[in-house]
């Protein structure tokens, strides 16, 4: 019974955590949620369309990268933030995640990351690679999770200092670099901080438990004493 009982823990684990919570949301379906988000390089142009949305039916943030003829520069490249406390004025935690719906019209990014940074003096800006959506007109939803540090790795940092950082997180926003020097527009909508629904959470942390309780009963049958 009780193999039984870890195997069912353990399978709960490594499947996806379907019961979730919503902790902050900025959607663009309302005139206040506009303004939100800012353009760290001012290399983009931003606007709210009201419709067009995920869903359709919503507002989203439009961003465009106009036309250019310069080399990779900053014109090539932007971070669209927003302050830590617009999403979420409690504690972040390793638990959460960010994900939002992204949408691009005619090219592919180059390059799309979730990016935020810290209060704390002398620390750098966290970033994690997400995977870029290969289709074009159409959205789709991207995520960052906070439970491995190592995916949002900057050189010299460290995972003490990540947690530190973590707890005094300032903002937090989408890098897009884009592909060529045409013009390029993406969009995204529905940013949102996760945690998983506190039973799924209880049942995560019992099946990492169950797991360690019984390779420390097989190590122990293995090397008595």
């Amino acid at each position: 019974m009780g193999c039984v009982w870890v195997t069912l823990c353990l399978s709960v684990l490594v499947s996806p955590v379907r019961a979730t919570i919503i902790v902050g949301e900025i959607d663009w379906n309302t005139p206040e949620t506009s303004s939100t988000f800012s353009s760290q390089y001012g290399s983009t142009v931003v606007d709210y369309p009201s419709t067009g949305g995920s869903p359709s039916t919503g507002g989203w943030m439009r961003i465009e990268f106009p036309e250019t003829t310069s080399e990779p520069g900053t014109d090539w490249y932007d971070v669209l933030r927003v302050p830590a406390t617009n999403l979420f004025t409690g504690s972040w935690d390793t638990q959460m995640w960010v994900q939002f719906d992204f949408w691009q019209s005619n090219l592919v990014a180059g390059a799309v990351q979730i990016r935020w940074g810290t209060t704390n003096a002398g620390a750098g800006v966290w970033r994690s690679p997400v995977t870029i959506p290969s289709g074009l007109d159409t959205w789709t939803t991207v995520a960052s999770s906070f439970n491995n540090w190592q995916n949002w790795q900057y050189p010299g940092a460290t995972e003490a200092q990540y947690l530190a950082d973590l707890q005094n997180i300032d903002w937090v926003g989408v890098y897009i670099f884009r592909n060529t020097g045409d013009e390029q527009i993406y969009g995204i909508d529905n940013f949102r901080l996760m945690i998983p629904e506190p039973a799924e959470l209880l049942m995560l942390v019992s099946a990492v438990l169950a797991s360690g309780l019984s390779a420390r009963r097989r190590r122990r049958r293995k090397y008595p004493g």
